[in-house]
């Protein structure tokens, strides 16, 4: 327990508020602008770019960069969080 405690004191609010941020953001790209989960595990692209809107077609071009942003910010966190824990 104090180590769980140690590690919310180390951890700045900042960093892990803009991580959720982006998985926030990730999730409207995906789920608001209406891009339906059998285009995208299809990849049918004719359908996105010929049927989708504008924001459709941005989201899909945007989706991969913020999944790579989130894989990065949520490694780095949890090396972040071994390098406290290790300290203790």
């Amino acid at each position: 327990m104090k180590r769980f405690k140690h590690l919310l004191k180390t951890l700045p609010f900042q960093s892990i508020f803009l991580w959720l941020i982006s998985a926030l953001a990730s999730y409207f790209l995906i789920a608001v602008l209406n891009i339906s989960n059998e285009d995208l595990y299809n990849w049918e692209l004719k359908r996105i770019f010929s049927e989708g809107g504008l924001f459709n077609q941005i989201a899909f071009l945007l989706m991969p960069v913020w999944l790579l942003v989130n894989l990065v910010m949520g490694l780095s966190y949890l090396l972040m969080i071994r390098r406290i824990w290790k300290q203790d």
